[in-house]
């Protein structure tokens, strides 16, 4: 490899590194932002099936025809977040990054077991593998599922389960992983 690029390959992963530590840090020191860290990044993938599940009642109450069409959206963006974690669990199994807290030597701000790999996040793949199908099926919801899946993601970072790298390529992984399926069940 180019040694520039390997130079570049560094400052990159060092800044990617000292990012999640002071965010961490940040979100250590601030009681009100630390709850609502905790509560997104555990809570945060629930929301989504509250989500679909308020759009299949509303599908059911409204106008039967839509019902079809609810029921192929939220299968498909639960097939993608279920496919997106097989993938990810591939990809994290061979690269085998140690989570930011271990490194640290610190308590996270959600318990997690220090023995799960970091890189990609499997949070991050799932949140946006829903919010992309979501997204498709019901565009009227995307903006939405979207915030919701960068809150849930950047949250993950702040409590010092991921380093930013880890929740970027898991939410690439999702977001690719669900347009490709969407455009397959769509017949695109």
């Amino acid at each position: 490899m180019n040694r520039s690029v390997q130079l570049a390959w560094q400052r990159l992963m060092e800044w990617d590194q000292g990012f999640g530590r002071f965010a961490f840090q940040a979100t250590r020191s601030r009681k009100w932002v630390k709850a609502f860290v905790r509560a997104i990044g555990t809570y945060g993938p629930h929301v989504f099936f509250l989500e679909m599940g308020a759009w299949l009642t509303f599908c059911i109450a409204s106008a039967r025809p839509l019902v079809g069409a609810a029921l192929t959206g939220i299968g498909g963006a639960v097939t993608a977040a279920l496919l997106t974690k097989v993938a990810i669990d591939a990809i994290a199994l061979r690269v085998g990054r140690q989570r930011p807290f271990v490194r640290w030597g610190v308590a996270p701000i959600i318990p997690k077991s220090a023995r799960d790999p970091s890189f990609p996040s499997n949070h991050a793949g799932g949140a946006f593998a829903l919010a992309v199908s979501l997204a498709w099926w019901i565009p009227s919801l995307a903006v939405l599922s979207l915030c919701l899946a960068v809150l849930l993601a950047t949250a993950r970072v702040m409590a010092g389960l991921h380093y930013v790298s880890d929740v970027l390529v898991g939410a690439a992984v999702g977001t690719l992983v669900a347009t490709l399926l969407m455009m397959v069940l769509s017949g695109v």
